[in-house]
């Protein structure tokens, strides 16, 4: 029972993470912070060696890498760049190569819904009169998506491919 703890923590921060960008535009520090310590214990109880701890090691800290230069140009927030490093560090090479297909393909969809959904609240602003989220999608000018939405389906998707899940599921 203990061992199979874990394969509820990463689900269920990702979905903290998917929640509150798509409520607020913000990931919390803390989502990506408690995914860490409990890889590590995950991990920890998996059975998996230490090549697998090196690959998912390089993994996260290579999407940290590559997070933080597109957080620095500008073209992610910094926790989107937090929550792919996590998301990285769980899921390992090369479940993580398709989890970036699943996560583009997610945001991909979200943008279209996005747009379109902006441009009906333009047409009607009725729509959105009491309902706090979609006045702001209305009133967001700029091409800002909660991004974590689609990193956080992208990473669930894949997730049972995972030696790490493979390994806790027994």
């Amino acid at each position: 029972m203990l061992i199979s703890l874990p394969l509820y923590i990463f689900p269920l921060c990702m979905l903290a993470a998917a929640v509150s960008d798509a409520w607020k535009f913000i990931i919390p520090n803390i989502v990506s912070l408690v995914l860490i310590p409990a890889f590590i214990a995950a991990f920890a109880v998996s059975g998996l060696g230490w090549e697998a701890l090196l690959n998912h090691t390089v993994t996260g800290i290579g999407m940290l890498i590559v997070g933080m230069l597109f957080w620095h140009l500008g073209f992610a927030g910094g926790g989107d760049a937090k929550l792919l490093a996590a998301a990285a560090l769980w899921l390992g090479w090369p479940v993580y190569g398709h989890a970036l297909i699943a996560i583009s393909l997610f945001g991909g969809l979200m943008a279209i819904v996005f747009l379109v959904t902006r441009k009906l609240l333009r047409w009607y602003p009725r729509i959105s009169i009491n309902i706090p989220f979609l006045a702001r999608i209305a009133a967001t000018t700029e091409p800002k998506l909660p991004y974590g939405v689609a990193i956080a389906a992208g990473s669930l998707y894949v997730f049972p491919e995972s030696a790490l899940f493979k390994a806790l599921i027994g």
